[in-house]
């Protein structure tokens, strides 16, 4: 049982935290307006101020032989130019194990900037077992053709529990 608990918590662990080891993607070219008379095309600014926007994962994966369905919804709403908030709730349903399944939620404030289609986001994490806190900046991509917002991880375990590398975001509010 306390191999299973440590299992357990290591997953948790790498759901909390796989936001902290996000990578860059090549970046979408932003759309331009093309002038008529010739002088330089203008980028649109992409403003992101009262927005909320979802993502959301589902999976299902054996270790140790025990089955886990795993759910992770997550959101981000840019509050004003500047601010905004990344939400998490993560569910794992352990079915032979109903004592063993976990919730959690977790949420971080953070600051953003916006260039072209990138969305840097900095944002504070308190390690729960030395109780550091570190600040952290990770790049998120605007596909304007999709109207998405991509949030790469770099993170081998995420990748085989989700089957993915991202989580794309879909806007909710205008």
């Amino acid at each position: 049982m306390k191999k299973t608990f440590s299992f357990f918590a290591i997953v948790m662990a790498c759901l909390l935290t796989f936001s902290l080891s996000s990578c860059k993607k090549d970046p979408v070219t932003p759309p331009t307006n093309q002038n008529p008379g010739g002088e330089e095309p203008q980028v649109e600014t992409l403003k992101l101020d009262n927005t909320s926007w979802t993502s959301s994962l589902q999976s299902t994966m054996t270790m140790q032989g025990v089955t886990m369905n795993l759910d992770l919804d997550a959101s981000l709403d840019f509050q004003d130019a500047t601010n905004g908030e990344f939400y998490m709730l993560i569910n794992i349903e352990v079915p032979a194990m109903p004592s063993a399944s976990q919730h959690q939620d977790v949420t971080y404030l953070f600051t953003y900037t916006v260039k072209d289609n990138i969305i840097s986001i900095t944002y504070e994490y308190e390690d729960p077992e030395t109780h550091e806190t570190e600040t952290y900046t990770d790049e998120l991509t605007y596909n304007p053709e999709e109207q998405t917002i991509t949030m790469y991880f770099n993170d081998a375990e995420m990748e085989e529990m989700f089957g993915t590398d991202k989580l794309v975001f879909t806007k909710v509010q205008e």
